[in-house]
C-alpha cells in the first residue's frame, strides 16, 4: 500500500513504521472528527475546540518525548499522534455524552432509508472532493518518485503549507451551509432524543 501511495524504497521502512500506528488509531481519528462536528452542530463549538486542541497540544509534547527521549524515531511520532488522537476522542466522547444534545447509544440506532439518503446527499460531495485530493496527491507522489526522496519530501512540505489555506476555505463553506443543514436535521434529532 505504501508503494502505491508513492513511497520510494528508502522511504518505505519509515512509511511502514508510521502507518502501523496511524492505522491502529484511524478509528479514533475518524470518530474524533464526527464527535467534533456533532458538538459544533449542537452549538457547543467551544467544547469541540477543547477536545481537538487538547489532542493537538498533547501531540506537541509527546512527539519530541517519543522521538528523541525514548529514541523511537518515526514510530514515536506516529505513536504520539495515535495517543493524542485517542485522548482527543475520549474527551470529545465524554463531552458529547455530558453536555451534548444527541447522546450516542447503540439502542437508538435505527437506520431509515430517508435518513441514510439525507446523510449520503450531505456527505457524498465532500467525500468526492476529498477523494480527488487524495488521488491527486498519490499521482504527485508517484510523479515525483523518479526525482528521488528530496522531491517527495518537497511535495509533503508543500502539501503541509497549503493545508491551512484549504482548511480556511472549507471552514467558510461549512459556516455557510451548516445552518441550512441544521434546520433540516432538527426533526430527526428531536425524534431520536425522545426514543
Amino acid at each position: 500500500m505504501s508503494i502505491f501511495l508513492g513511497s520510494s524504497e528508502t522511504i518505505l521502512p519509515y512509511a511502514m513504521d508510521y502507518m502501523f500506528w496511524i492505522l491502529i488509531a484511524s478509528p479514533f481519528m475518524a470518530s474524533s472528527l464526527v464527535l467534533n462536528n456533532q458538538l459544533r452542530f449542537e452549538g457547543n463549538s467551544f467544547y469541540s475546540m477543547i477536545g481537538l486542541t487538547t489532542g493537538g497540544i498533547l501531540n506537541l509534547f509527546l512527539d519530541p518525548l517519543f522521538i528523541f527521549v525514548f529514541d523511537m524515531g518515526i514510530s514515536g511520532a506516529a505513536l504520539a499522534t495515535a495517543i493524542s488522537q485517542l485522548v482527543s476522542f475520549l474527551i470529545l466522547f465524554i463531552l458529547s455524552q455530558r453536555i451534548g444534545t444527541v447522546k450516542i447509544r447503540l439502542r437508538s440506532f435505527k437506520p431509515e432509508l430517508k435518513m441514510l439518503k439525507m446523510i449520503t446527499n450531505g456527505g457524498l460531495p465532500s467525500l468526492c472532493r476529498q477523494s480527488v485530493t487524495s488521488v491527486a496527491m498519490i499521482c504527485l507522489n508517484n510523479a515525483a518518485l523518479p526525482f528521488g526522496d528530496a522531491a517527495i519530501a518537497a511535495m509533503a512540505i508543500v502539501s503541509e503549507l497549503l493545508h491551512p489555506s484549504l482548511m480556511l476555505r472549507g471552514w467558510s463553506f461549512r459556516s455557510l451551509s451548516l445552518p441550512r443543514a441544521s434546520r433540516r436535521m432538527l426533526p430527526y434529532l428531536i425524534r431520536g432524543m425522545e426514543d
